[in-house]
């Protein structure tokens, strides 16, 4: 089923049945993917969800359920990374060969598929036995959880609380220009962007539009990322597999495109970000509610339309059937 709330739902009730959902496809990608790389990039982002998912009702949880639940799901995205990362390196190779012809990256390439080749092509069955216990103990918790409100207003202040957490990235991202900060600014978008998809019932149209232009940017910062990562994997290469000038040149062509990126994105996040927190709160609670009743008139109206067709299309009575019979047959 989609990831989302539905209008017509209990707070709680939507919760726990989307948490299941992303834990059982987490579970099928471990156990049933053919290929290791995609179960390992599939599950963990659903694991990701699950995170943005807790991080919407966070205010409707204690601190201490959520920093266990948030741990708990950080820690088995933790046990698959290291194949990903691998991959990851030699994609960001081609994306930057593809963008700065002239650095010199053949040196670095091999190194990375070297490591790739070491780590990431084997599964590792002790790994993915421990993800899936932690995915069944994750879930057998969260089914037990309690919110509190109960109520659309735990979503609302959720949405708002980390709505306003990425504009604070923003401006610390732009004021700083390290790639940490871009980092977190990222993890930031990454949020918003699920948090948009939970809500979209609110507004489907505009919240679609919203969500796509948030994953728009969680792309553009997310290259910004692999490009700081690419450049600790340089900084880790063993002495004398690159020289110094050839190192000097490939940082160059790395925070050009860094740069490139941060100027791409600066327009997209003061667009997406423009209201301020509490205005958006109020706006999306506002959505919400008029939806339901949106979607409440469409059943009442559904309803009168089939009682009506349903009239229309009874047979017409006879005329000796429309007259009431008075007296005795002659």
């Amino acid at each position: 089923m989609p990831y989302r709330f539905k209008l017509d739902e209990k707070v709680r009730d939507g919760f726990i049945r989307i948490a299941h959902e992303q834990i059982e496809r987490a579970q099928a990608e471990l156990t049933g993917a053919s290929s290791i790389q995609s179960a390992v990039h599939e599950t963990r982002k659903c694991l990701k969800r699950i995170r943005a998912l807790l991080r919407l009702v966070r205010p409707g949880l204690t601190e201490k359920i959520f920093k266990r639940e948030n741990r708990a799901i950080r820690d088995i995205a933790a046990l698959l990374s290291e194949a990903r990362d691998n991959h990851v390196l030699l994609e960001t190779i081609a994306k930057l060969e593809a963008r700065k012809a002239d650095a010199p990256l053949m040196n670095l390439k091999r190194l990375a598929f070297a490591g790739c080749s070491a780590h990431g092509v084997a599964e590792d069955p002790g790994r993915t036995a421990a993800a899936l216990a932690g995915l069944r103990a994750v879930e057998e918790r969260l089914r037990k959880i309690s919110i509190e409100p109960a109520s659309f207003t735990t979503l609302r202040r959720g949405y708002e609380r980390t709505y306003a957490h990425a504009r604070r990235a923003i401006a610390g991202a732009y004021k700083k220009n390290a790639s940490e900060a871009f980092h977190e600014l990222r993890k930031h978008i990454q949020i918003h962007w699920r948090h948009t998809q939970l809500l979209s019932r609110a507004w489907p149209e505009i919240m679609e539009a919203h969500a796509a232009a948030a994953r728009e940017l969680s792309q553009i910062l997310g290259d910004d990322h692999d490009l700081a990562v690419l450049e600790a994997f340089l900084a880790r290469a063993p002495k004398g597999e690159i020289g110094k000038m050839e190192a000097r040149l490939v940082r160059k062509a790395i925070r050009e495109r860094q740069g490139e990126l941060r100027e791409l994105a600066i327009a997209r996040l003061e667009r997406l970000f423009a209201e301020r927190p509490p205005e958006m709160g109020r706006r999306i609670e506002r959505q919400w509610k008029a939806a339901k009743r949106l979607s409440q008139d469409k059943l009442v109206n559904a309803g009168t339309a089939k009682r009506e067709s349903i009239v229309s299309q009874a047979p017409a009575a006879t005329e000796a059937e429309s007259e009431p019979r008075s007296g005795r047959a002659a």
